[in-house]
């Protein structure tokens, strides 16, 4: 009996290969949605930050005897009081010395893992 020269692939090399595609598919689409979640953070992050500069830079535009310490509050994106905004927003104020003020703003958001705080001295001449 002659032997016949079979060409192709076996049912197992098929099967090693269908699951080798299936584990790169699997880790690229595991990849892409941690991508998605670090993108989402970084932006919330940037946008926490743009807010506290803003509200900084308005403090330090007032009379540092002015400035008072306000209790935290919900803001929008654009750092507008928002009772639905997904940022709020904390002003510290300190004496830190004669005539000078320790000024802290906190923006925090969800699912943050640390709070944006930015902090800055006012000085200021003359009484309390």
């Amino acid at each position: 009996m002659a032997m016949k020269n079979e060409s192709g692939f076996s049912l197992i090399s098929v099967l090693v290969a269908i699951t080798m595609f299936s584990v790169g598919v699997l880790a690229l689409s595991r990849t892409g949605a941690e991508v998605m979640r670090v993108q989402t953070q970084s932006s919330a992050r940037s946008t926490a930050v743009a807010i506290a500069r803003a509200h900084m830079e308005t403090l330090r535009a007032m009379d540092p005897k002015d400035i008072l310490s306000e209790a935290a509050i919900k803001v929008d994106g654009e750092g507008k009081p928002n009772s639905q905004g997904s940022f709020t927003r904390t002003v510290k104020v300190a004496d830190a010395g004669r005539n000078l003020k320790e000024i802290r703003v906190v923006v925090d958001y969800l699912r943050s893992q640390a709070p944006i705080e930015l902090m800055t001295y006012a000085f200021y001449i003359g009484g309390a």
